[in-house]
């Protein structure tokens, strides 16, 4: 029996949707290795010249794409916001610094004796001082350490009998417990020791740990290599790794310095060097990061109109337990303040 000639199979073109909906889900595949290779390039910060430019980069433009991806893969592939989610976390967590303190949920403060720190670089700004004031009525700390505090700039505060104070050039202290002892090591953010200064101070728990010792620094900015690069001109690449070398350096400096400390030890200011750097990770192993350990968000303290990152800082020693940390109102600078809460154990 004769079945007549075949007819033959027409494919048909996709239609608008179907060649939408493919292409949600193979940008959505980009979108996650992306983040992948983000995360993992940024491990090596300060190690390579591009993760550097990249960790000083406004990460936070990496979360863009979410606004428009979820959206659109609930309308067209459900199935993909899975990959989405996992996306997310990866961008808003370990890429943009996000911080939860999950240890501090767990544990309840030792009892001993309380310590506020209050950290900031003033960037030489002419403002003034009354946010700053305001601030230290509010937060109360026992130990203001500011960087780049310009001397036209007056504090009334901080004029106070009560407080003890010690200025260099770029580095200014107030405490509420006498100084006993300072050493300036360097005066300005350039120099090879950094702009650092140390000051031993008496304080309530002195009788039983010895005096407490902190570190007010600055290190070298590395935004001229950072700019020659964004604006394509010559000798970016070279300015970012003189920059990272001369960091290494002042940190290996500082950190040796601070070795040598016998008792409680704090290090705080503006250290031009994220938590996610190679070096940091490196140099400041032994100490540990307040806002790390017990702070909440992702802890932006230099802020701009495009770039928000976490450069400034305040480390323990050994010995302290860290029971809050946030980052402060704008005091006129593009840096905001640290603010930590510390108990030293009985």
């Amino acid at each position: 029996m004769s079945t007549g000639p075949k007819l033959e199979e027409v494919s048909m073109p996709p239609t608008p949707a179907k060649r939408g909906a493919r292409l949600v889900c193979w940008v959505s595949i980009l979108y996650l290795l992306t983040a992948l290779a983000c995360w993992g390039l940024l491990q090596y910060g300060d190690d390579w010249w591009p993760a550097t430019f990249l960790l000083f980069a406004p990460r936070w433009l990496l979360a863009v794409p979410l606004a428009a991806l979820v959206p659109l893969a609930a309308w067209r592939r459900p199935r993909f916001l899975p990959i989405l989610l996992v996306t997310a976390v990866i961008v808003l967590g370990p890429v943009m610094g996000l911080v939860i303190p999950g240890g501090r949920l767990l544990t309840s403060p030792p009892r001993g004796t309380p310590l506020r720190v209050l950290s900031c670089n003033m960037h030489y700004a002419r403002h003034d001082a009354t946010p700053l004031d305001e601030l230290i009525r509010s937060f109360k700390p026992d130990i203001v350490l500011l960087q780049e505090w310009n001397r036209d700039n007056h504090s009334e505060l901080l004029k106070a009998p009560d407080w003890h104070t010690y200025r260099t050039a770029a580095l200014f202290i107030a405490s509420r417990f006498p100084i006993q002892r300072t050493q300036v090591f360097g005066r300005y953010s350039m120099d090879a020791e950094a702009a650092t200064a140390s000051h031993e101070l008496a304080w309530p728990a002195t009788s039983s740990a010895g005096p407490l010792t902190v570190f007010n620094l600055h290190l070298a900015s590395p935004r001229h290599g950072l700019a020659k690069v964004a604006d394509d001109q010559p000798g970016g690449a070279d300015s970012i790794i003189a920059n990272t070398e001369l960091r290494h350096r002042q940190s290996c400096f500082i950190a040796e310095k601070a070795r040598q400390v016998a008792g409680p030890l704090l290090l705080a200011g503006d250290f031009n060097t994220p938590t996610e750097s190679a070096l940091f990770r490196a140099v400041w192993h032994e100490q540990t990061d307040a806002f790390s350990t017990a702070g909440w968000g992702w802890g932006y303290t230099f802020v701009t109109r495009t770039l928000a990152t976490r450069i400034d800082h305040v480390l323990l020693g050994k010995g302290w337990h860290c029971t809050r940390c946030r980052v402060g109102p704008s005091l006129g600078s593009p840096h905001r303040p640290v603010l930590a809460e510390l108990v030293w154990p009985e």
